[in-house]
This record gives C-alpha cells, sequence and structure tokens, in this order.
C-alpha cells in the first residue's frame, strides 16, 4: 500500500501516548451492535395490557380467594424466567459474534499501520481510510488521493462526495474510492453519529410480519375480553355472592382468554434461531431478519466472493503483439505498487509481479461504475487497467490476437483485465482517458469455485428459490461460473449497458434473467427494486462496496465475513464463516420459525375461544362455573403450554405462507374451540343435573374432557389441513400427558389441591362419550370445504 504523502513517522501517536490518553479517558467502552436483546424491541402496549390483567386478577385471587387459585400466576412466573434464560443465552452469542464484524481501524502508532478495535481509538489517533472502510470517528483528513466518501447514511445522498485535505470525514460514512488519512477528533457518543444515535435510542423499533400478526392476535382478544370482563364484575357484584365466590368464578373465566404463552413462546423462538444461527457462524444484527429468511423466494449473488472464493491468483499474461512480456510485468507491476489503496485483482497483480512503487503524479481511483483505474507515474507514463469492453467502448483499440486470447480465458471462467498505455498524463479531475493509450496486453486472474456453491444453489431451487447472479464482471465469465454452480436459466445473461432504465421495461427482464454482468452499483439496486415490484421477495448476497446499494435494497441483506465494513454494515445478516452454505441452513431456520409460531397461535387462540365462550354461558347464569382458577391451570398446562413449548422449539416440515393467516387461524380455531366448549359444557351440564353429581364430579368430567380435547387439537394442528403424518414423539406426548391427568385424578394430594375427585363409572362414561363426539366433530370440521380452504390459504 502506499503510504500519505506526509511522512509516516509524524503521522499519529505513539503507544505510550496513545495508553495515557485512554487511561486518562477511563473506561467508556460502546457495545457492539449484536449485544442488544433480541426480543430488544417494544412490540406494542398489547403485552403490557395482558401482563395488567393478569397480575391484577393474581393480586385479588391472594387477597380474597383461594391462594391455590394463584397457581396460573407461578406458571407465568416460570415461562417468563425461562424466556429470559433464553434470552441471556442469545445475547452472549450475538455479543461473542458482533465483535467480530464490529468495525477495526487502520491506526497509526508508532509509525506503522495497526488494526485497532474502536473502544481502542483516543483523540489524536490518525486512522487510515480504504475503499469499504467505515468512517469511525469524526475529524478532519490529513491526506487524501482520489478521495471519495459515501454519505447516505447521515445526509441521504446517495452519489459520494469528493474529500480533500482539511475536509472533516463524519462518522457513520464509508470509504468509497481512494484513499485517506485523518485525525481523530470526537468519538463515541460525542461524535456526530454517536448524538444521532443518543437521540434515536428512545424511538420506537418496528415490528416484524410475524409480530404484527401476534399482535393483531392479541388485539383481538383485548376487544374480546374487555367488555366480556366488565360485564361480568358488573353482574357479580350486582348480585349476592360471596366476594370469594365472585373473584373465584371472575379468575375462572377471564384466566383462559388471555393467551400468556404466545408472546413469550414467539420471543422464545426468535432467540433459539438466534444461537442456532450463531452456531453456524451466522450473526443476525435485526430481529425480524431471522423471520425474512423464511420468506425469501428470490437470492441475488455476486460471483466474486460468493459463489467464489475471492482469492485471485494471476493465471496468466497475454502480451500484444507488439509489447514484451518482460516490458508488460514491469509497467502492471509499478501500477499495483503505486496505487493509494489495492483491491484485490491489484493486490494479485503485485503478488505476480512485484515492483517498486513509483511517484504518481495523477490517479484514477476504481469503481465499479467506472470499471477501469489508471495512473500517471514519473518515470513510466500513463499505465491503466479495466475491463477489455469498456476500455474498448472508450476507444482503446483491442488487436484481433489479443481479443481471441481474452475471450479463451474467460471461457475458462477468469477474470480479464486489459492493461493499455500511454505517454498523455491522466485528468484526474475529469477522470477520463487519455487519448494516445494503446493495448499493451491482459493479464488473466483465476478464483475458484467454492465447494459448497453448487450444493447450495441446489438446494436453494428444490425449495423453490430462485438464484440469480449479478456481477460486474464480463458476460462469458459470470456465465462459465454461474452454470458452474448451476443457477437455473444461467444462458440467459445480459450486460448492464443494455438495460433499460425505465421500470416497465425492466421488470420483466429482471425476472426472466438468470446472470446478469457488467452491471454497476446502481444498476444492481435496480435489479432487486425491479424484482421487488415484480411480487419478489429478493434477498442479496454480497461482500464488496459496489454490493452495499442492492443490500441495503434488498428485503434481506446478507454480507460475507470477509466482505468490506460498508457492506456488513448495512447487512441483515452477516456470514461469519463465510461459507454460503449456511444460507440455505438459515432460510430454513427462519422457515422453521414462521412454522411453529403459527401452528403455535392455533392453539392458544383455540383456548382462548373457549374460554370466551365458556364466559358466555355460565358467567351470567346462577350455574357454578365448570372450573376453578387451578383447574384452568391443569387444561392450559397438559393441552396448550408444554405441547406448544416443545412445537415452538423442535424442527418442523410443511409449507409457509405469509398472506392470509389471520383468516387461516380464525377458520380453525373458532370452530375447534367452539366444538370443545360446547362438549365441555354438555358434558358438564348433565353430570350435575340429569346424573345429580356433585358440582366437584361436574368439574372433574370438565376438566377431563377439556384436556383431552385440547389435545385432540394438538394433534390437529400437527396434522395440518394437508394431513400430515404425526410425529412419534408427538403421539408420546400425548399419551404422556393425558397420563399424568388420570394418574393426578388418583394421587390423593393431587385431588385436595386441585378440588377434584376420583371419576365414578357413570364419570368415565360422560368423559367417554364427550371424546368421541368431540374428537369425531374436530376431524369432520377439516372436511367442510369452506373452512378447509380459508385454513389452506394461510397455512
Amino acid at each position: 500500500m502506499a503510504e500519505p504523502a506526509t511522512a509516516t513517522a509524524t503521522l499519529g501517536l505513539t503507544s505510550d501516548e496513545a495508553r495515557a490518553r485512554l487511561k486518562a479517558r477511563g473506561d467508556r467502552r460502546r457495545r457492539p451492535r449484536g449485544s442488544r436483546s433480541v426480543t430488544e424491541i417494544v412490540w406494542s402496549n398489547t403485552f403490557t395490557v395482558f401482563n395488567l390483567v393478569l397480575g391484577s386478577l393474581l393480586a385479588a385471587t391472594l387477597a380474597f380467594g383461594d391462594p391455590r387459585d394463584g397457581l396460573f400466576g407461578g406458571v407465568i412466573i416460570a415461562n417468563t424466567l425461562i424466556g429470559i434464560i433464553q434470552e441471556l443465552r442469545a445475547k452472549r452469542t450475538l455479543d461473542r459474534l458482533a465483535l467480530l464484524v464490529a468495525p477495526r481501524a487502520r491506526t497509526w502508532r508508532d509509525g506503522e499501520q495497526v488494526p485497532l478495535p474502536v473502544d481502542e481509538l483516543v483523540e489524536g489517533d490518525v486512522i487510515h481510510l480504504e475503499p469499504g472502510d467505515q468512517v469511525i470517528a469524526d475529524g478532519p483528513l490529513m491526506s487524501a488521493r482520489a478521495l471519495a466518501i459515501d454519505e447516505s447514511i447521515l445526509t441521504g445522498e446517495t452519489d459520494p462526495v469528493g474529500r480533500e485535505p482539511g475536509e472533516e470525514v463524519l462518522s457513520g460514512a464509508f470509504c468509497v474510492s481512494g484513499a485517506g488519512d485523518y485525525e481523530v477528533a470526537a468519538l463515541g457518543d460525542d461524535s456526530y453519529a454517536g448524538k444521532l444515535a443518543v437521540e434515536a435510542r428512545g424511538a420506537r423499533s418496528q415490528l416484524s410480519p410475524l409480530q404484527e400478526d401476534i399482535n393483531r392476535v392479541l388485539r383481538w382478544t383485548v376487544w374480546v375480553m374487555a367488555p366480556l370482563g366488565v360485564a361480568l364484575i358488573t353482574f357479580k357484584l350486582l348480585g349476592d355472592e360471596p366476594i370469594q365466590e365472585i373473584v373465584s368464578e371472575v379468575v375462572a373465566a377471564l384466566v383462559p382468554i388471555v393467551p400468556e404463552g404466545l408472546f413469550l413462546l414467539t420471543s422464545i423462538t426468535f432467540a433459539i434461531a438466534a444461537i442456532n444461527l450463531g452456531r453456524l457462524g451466522t450473526l443476525a444484527q435485526r430481529l425480524n431478519a431471522v423471520e425474512s429468511l423464511a420468506s425469501v423466494d428470490t437470492v441475488c449473488l455476486d460471483k466474486t466472493g460468493t459463489l467464489t472464493d475471492n482469492k485471485l491468483t494471476v493465471a496468466s499474461l497475454e502480451a500484444a503483439p507488439a509489447t514484451s512480456e518482460d516490458e508488460l510485468r514491469g509497467d502492471v507491476g509499478a501500477l499495483a505498487a503505486s496505487v493509494a489503496s489495492r483491491n484485490a485483482t491489484m493486490q494479485a497483480i503485485l503478488d505476480g509481479y512485484p515492483a517498486d512503487e513509483r511517484e504518481v503524479l495523477a490517479e484514477v481511483p476504481f469503481t465499479s461504475a467506472r470499471k477501469w483505474s489508471g495512473a500517471t507515474m514519473a518515470g513510466v507514463g500513463t499505465v491503466v487497467l479495466g475491463a477489455p469492453d469498456v476500455l474498448s467502448r472508450l476507444g482503446v483499440v483491442i488487436p484481433d490476437a489479443l481479443a481471441s486470447a481474452i475471450a479463451q480465458q474467460q471461457e475458462h471462467r477468469r477474470r480479464v483485465v486489459l492493461v493499455a498505455t500511454g505517454s498523455e498524463a491522466l485528468d484526474a479531475e475529469a477522470e477520463r482517458l487519455p487519448g494516445d493509450l494503446e493495448a499493451m496486453g491482459a493479464i488473466a486472474l483465476a478464483e475458484g469455485l467454492r465447494e459448497e456453491a453448487v450444493d447450495a444453489v441446489g438446494y436453494l431451487t428444490a425449495q423453490g428459490v430462485e438464484s440469480k447472479v449479478i456481477s460486474g464482471d464480463g458476460l462469458k465469465t459470470v456465465q462459465a461460473v454461474a452454470m458452474a454452480a448451476g443457477i437455473p436459466r444461467a444462458e440467459t445473461g445480459i450486460e448492464g449497458p443494455s438495460l433499460p432504465e425505465d421500470p416497465d421495461a425492466l421488470d420483466p427482464i429482471a425476472e426472466r434473467t438468470g446472470v446478469f454482468a457488467r452491471v454497476a452499483p446502481e444498476q444492481k439496486r435496480m435489479l432487486v427494486r425491479a424484482l421487488t415490484r415484480m411480487g419478489r421477495y429478493v434477498g442479496m448476497v454480497g461482500d464488496g462496496v459496489n454490493d452495499t446499494l442492492a443490500i441495503k435494497e434488498a428485503r434481506l441483506g446478507i454480507a460475507m465475513g470477509n466482505g468490506s465494513q460498508m457492506a456488513k454494515g448495512v447487512a441483515d445478516i452477516v456470514l461469519l464463516t463465510n461459507s454460503f452454505a449456511t444460507v440455505p441452513i438459515a432460510v430454513e431456520e427462519g422457515r422453521r420459525i414462521i412454522r411453529n409460531t403459527h401452528r403455535v397461535a392455533k392453539l392458544f387462540v383455540a383456548k382462548s375461544v373457549t374460554g370466551a365462550l365458556y364466559l358466555l354461558i355460565f358467567g351470567f347464569s346462577p350455574i357454578a362455573f365448570p372450573f376453578l382458577a387451578r383447574q384452568i391451570t391443569i387444561v392450559g398446562s397438559l393441552a396448550i403450554g408444554i405441547p406448544a413449548f416443545f412445537l415452538a422449539v423442535t424442527p418442523s416440515s410443511g409449507r409457509v405462507q405469509r398472506e392470509g393467516f389471520f383468516r387461516s387461524l380464525l377458520a380453525f380455531t373458532i370452530p375447534a374451540g367452539s366444538i370443545v366448549a360446547a362438549v365441555v359444557s354438555v358434558g358438564y351440564l348433565l353430570a350435575i343435573f340429569p346424573l345429580d353429581l356433585t358440582v366437584e364430579e361436574g368439574r372433574t368430567i370438565a376438566t377431563l374432557l377439556a384436556t383431552f380435547l385440547g389435545l385432540v387439537i394438538l394433534l390437529q394442528v400437527e396434522r395440518g389441513v394437508e394431513g400430515r403424518r404425526v410425529r412419534w414423539w408427538v403421539w408420546g406426548m400425548v399419551a404422556l400427558l393425558a397420563g399424568i391427568l388420570v394418574v393426578g385424578l388418583y394421587t390423593p394430594l393431587m385431588r385436595d389441591f386441585f378440588a377434584v375427585s376420583e371419576p365414578s363409572s357413570v364419570g368415565w362414561l360422560v368423559v367417554l362419550v364427550g371424546s368421541v363426539i368431540g374428537i369425531a366433530a374436530l376431524i369432520g370440521q377439516r372436511h367442510v370445504p369452506i373452512l378447509r380452504r380459508l385454513e389452506a390459504e394461510g397455512s
């Protein structure tokens, strides 16, 4: 790397000076981005309402009722503790991973560049910038060579801004091209970006689609529960019942309506997903990124560093007929040694053809939009390196023999750059080519196809996820790599200059084409937008500065761990292992989250429906309520809470459908909840009236029926509308939970605590007949055409 014009010995601080300033400043460490809790996000006030309702019911029970009816409070506390433990585990995982992607500054210490984390910087440090580096502190530029800064994150201006020595750069911006050195004047919360972050800390985070779905369920539950609860309490207070009985019945009526575990299980599911992805070396930097993985149907891939291993080596050198290979090696080596900053191509050339650094008189750095770079050097002249087709369009004539050699190299999946030389100096301000350039030769660079690329692309294709390649390289090179990786429609390719700007014309091209070559960064973003307009849920995978606009535009942005700070800074997910093989696994992890959460929601909402119907049937009648609160806890734990936990955290299969979830949910839960409420109510009324059993015996029958039919609903949720085979462990769990209830009924201590009795033969007959009728009805509801169609639309 070329050093700045200022002598390195005068740049930056000595190690002793830096340690002294760091000690004087104190330990004001900024926590990494990933260190926030997985669910450190305000969902809505709805969950707070539920907590207040349950807390009030618990307080009333402990103050005026039977303390044993407050058992539901212990279950809620246990669920909350489990959620907290999972979140802490996820937080520790994300903290460790975030340290790996946190920006590091190329800091001048003792006259040498040392990579340092942000929290070890002090005011007065001098930081070197190269393309892709993030500006991590405010300060004035001390040197700059063709430096361009992307300040869009701060100003909204998408075009890079040229900066000169003496001008200030602000934290949060990124270096796009060129190189420079700036002095640290403000760090952390004192910097421009830090002050913006302080102001934004109280802002409400945006909810993900899945969270919105769950919130909608919770809001509907509040709207149903609030008027029913007010009416019930008013009705009871106007009567002459003792306060203990009023509290007992109100608590037993309202507790089953509240889907108290749904929010917690959703949070746990997100936390476990973050842990699982972390074990794969994948850092989810935004909460909804985990969920977005489930919805992706189109993945756009950069070629270099994603499908290929990004390890460029010089494969061959092709000299023009009138040029010697030694002359070509010397000129291209001098260019690579003298530029302000070296990308992978320049570094590979310097490694292959080492040369001494020359004095640079003028320089135009490489950008993905320009696709060429060059320098005018003392004693050498002007040397330009760029894409053959681009330089050809700009007027550089390529001899036929050299053009044929270039085409042959591209067919072997090699990246080829043309070398042109001339005596006329570059105009760095105008950034245009001199008029006397002549083609001197070409350099062929080899990069290997990632071992996991073929399997990963094949998996995505099998799952209905279409892969497209968007690259800045030449069409033949990109198509050769795409075909080797198994990209669908790789034979359909188009180059950036041929892409229309009109959205109506671009959209169908974006959808039907598999390979896009010679694409500028802005065109990558245009293609992602076009696919989005066509109804695609787009994920963009890249690693370079040229991928940043597309990564930001995509619904899901994925960056490679060895990519630029700029790409990692805007990505939703960072693949720390640099392995594309983790993308299919991450996609399946996201789909598992949505599948499981949607299934769990059916259990809780069905319980809420039955609870509301129990309240309507018995709450306003003189008949004793069919449950005590502690018996509701039995039903809720055995038929809902415990099964829901295992359904939420275990692997699952089946399709993922985003649209129509709420309609599908109601199409299943309203009939299922009504069937259970009807069977339980009839069984309870038969027990206490025609059969003349005691209220305690009637409540025992109601508890058995509600639990058994709740477990049948679990099996129906497991089967799904498409009739999946029930997993063996689910059958085992159902049998175990039913057995626990039956054993408990024959255990004197449990009978006394839960106020149930050992069922008589008549009681068991009612339970048997009611269970058979309920099972038949629950199975039959799936055969009602309109219900089946509505449920299938959102399953």
